[in-house]
């Protein structure tokens, strides 16, 4: 009986780091244009500068290197937009978050992405 207890214990421990691992992966550059597209949405190609200043506007002026951006995506439809970058250093990302939240800007994160913009652009986020 314990054995089988031991062995239950351990099957879910498992079966929840995964789920766990899955839900904090940062989405591909890829898999959000392709999901954008999907629903009308146009991606633009701007500088990585330019998208980083888009997002922090309004907010607290944060300094990004854009040695630490993983990928930056915009993309729009309409009068939804979504603004996305993926940020590696923990420090800089826990900084514009600080920021977004001080000027009350509507934002979402999913690992290392943070992503801004309208209700509906950001519940396919």
């Amino acid at each position: 009986m314990k054995k089988q207890i031991a062995i239950v214990s351990t099957i879910l421990v498992v079966a929840l780091i995964g789920v766990f691992a899955f839900a904090a992966c940062t989405p591909s550059v890829d898999s959000l244009k392709e999901k954008y597209a999907e629903e009308g949405y146009l991606a633009a190609s701007l500088p990585v500068q330019g998208i980083i200043d888009s997002m922090l506007e309004g907010a607290e002026d944060v300094e990004v290197d854009e040695a630490t951006v993983e990928y930056a995506f915009m993309a729009t439809k309409l009068v939804d937009t979504i603004i996305v970058v993926s940020i590696t250093d923990k420090d800089v990302r826990s900084d514009i978050i600080d920021s977004l939240k001080e000027a009350e800007v509507a934002y979402k994160t999913k690992g290392n992405a943070i992503a801004v913009g309208t209700e509906g652009a950001l519940a396919l986020f």
